[in-house]
């Protein structure tokens, strides 16, 4: 029986998604009539000067990709947009964790570029999707050899990772190592309990409190002295914001997490730079569970401000976290998932059935404008489509 609390967080759930269906309709529809006022025209040679004022976009992952879609279907004429990324492929990172210990899929972990709906001219191209594919086949291959795997981290990619490795090898000896006391520690009660039984449901030993400090061969040594035969270790403990090039920029914006301060306009902290805008990952701001979402609404109010300012406008599209970002769809094994959504307290789990080991990596393709799985560098596979 769901209590009053429960079911006001589903009429708010309600509520979200009627207004960013609302959203999105209205910004497609806008960008239709956008494209039959000022029809697309050829792109010059990347060698011909272009007098034009630019707003340039570095990186293409969630945050640049949203905005650059978002800018080139609503610029006018007199302005173009330049997007600089060095991967030739945009990266589907929800699926990378499955796809480094899962084979048959990873080609699909990277969709090509070009579906923004407008002229945007891609500059990059460093990284290529053949090198990616490699990588993660080579982590496969070390994943099917080992007997007995350390997965260090208790996050959501640590818990997600031993998950599948068990599933997919029930008969390899699985351990998760967690510095903290319960896994997924920055959600609610009811999702840590979940992701604690799944583990343990699919036979994945769970050791809590402790941190690997020492590997030698076939063994990992924990802080408390004990030992864990272990052919292959996996770290999943976090990243840090790639924020270099602003710390050469504007140093004082640079938090000593590596983020990017930034104002609620998503304008970086700094006045002296009032046209430089963060975004995603790297923007210092107040969510807990950063994610795509998070870094598509951000993008969404840089963009939207950036074309007031086109406009000879002030920014004035504020960026204010939602309860929603608290939300996550965790996959714990290859038949199982769980939806949680939590408000101010108030917690709801819903247990799902998997999608498949693909992870609907066809539906993150047709997001970004791509036919799946039609790539002009093909990478042999032998997924099952």
């Amino acid at each position: 029986m769901l209590s009053l609390a429960q079911l006001g967080l589903i009429l708010e759930i309600i509520g979200y998604s009627l207004h960013a269906i609302s959203d999105t309709a209205h910004r497609a529809i806008r960008a239709k009539l956008h494209r039959l006022r000022y029809p697309r025209r050829p792109l010059p040679a990347p060698a011909s000067p272009d007098p034009r004022p630019t707003v340039l976009v570095i990186g293409a992952s969630f945050a640049g990709y949203h905005a650059a879609k978002l800018l080139a279907t609503a610029l006018p004429p007199t302005h173009r947009v330049v997007v600089v990324e060095p991967c030739s492929h945009f990266h589907f990172t929800w699926a990378l964790p499955r796809y480094a210990v899962v084979p048959g899929h990873e080609a699909h972990a990277f969709i090509p570029y070009g579906g923004c709906g407008a002229a945007a001219r891609l500059m990059g191209g460093v990284e290529e999707k053949g090198e990616g594919v490699e990588v993660l086949r080579a982590s496969q291959e070390k994943v099917r050899q080992a007997g007995r795997i350390v997965v260090v981290g208790g996050g959501a990619v640590g818990v997600e990772v031993a998950a599948d490795a068990k599933s997919e090898y029930p008969e390899k000896s699985i351990t998760l190592v967690h510095s903290r006391e319960e896994v997924i520690g920055q959600f609610g009660k009811r999702l840590k309990d979940a992701a604690r039984k799944g583990l343990e449901d699919l036979g994945v030993e769970v050791v809590l409190g402790e941190r690997v400090v020492e590997r030698e061969e076939g063994v990992v040594v924990l802080r408390s002295g004990r030992r864990v035969e272990c052919d292959f270790l996996i770290g999943s403990t976090g990243q840090k914001p790639v924020s270099g090039i602003v710390a050469d920029l504007s140093p004082s914006s640079v938090a000593e997490s590596g983020h990017i301060r930034v104002k609620p306009t998503m304008q970086i902290a700094d006045d002296s730079l009032p046209n430089v805008y963060i975004a995603g990952e790297v923007a210092k701001t107040d969510v807990r569970n950063v994610n795509a979402r998070s870094a598509m609404e951000q993008a969404t109010v840089a963009a939207d401000n950036i074309l007031l300012a086109v406009k000879g406008k002030e920014p004035q599209v504020h960026y204010k976290s939602s309860w929603i970002d608290d939300s996550i769809l965790l996959t714990l094994g290859l038949k199982k998932d769980v939806m949680y959504i939590s408000d101010s307290g108030t917690e709801l789990l819903f247990n799902l059935k998997s999608k498949g080991p693909s992870m609907n990596a066809a539906a993150a393709w047709r997001h970004m404008g791509a036919k799946p799985f039609a790539d002009s560098e093909e990478v042999e596979t032998k997924a099952a489509y």
